[in-house]
């Protein structure tokens, strides 16, 4: 279907968006505790969330 591909491609933008999005908040996460080598109680995921 030649309508449906705009909407595939918006999709597939989104999709890849979320997913480097999620990939740098690994790595920010990562990097983070390797820094500090120590666990905080406040650290939580949703913090790194608007990278």
């Amino acid at each position: 279907m030649p309508q449906m591909a705009p909407l595939w491609w918006l999709g597939s933008l989104i999709f890849m968006f979320f997913g480097l999005t999620i990939l740098f908040q690994i790595l920010y996460y990562t990097t983070e505790i390797s820094t500090l080598e120590k666990f905080n109680d406040k650290i939580t995921f949703f913090n790194f969330w608007p990278i």
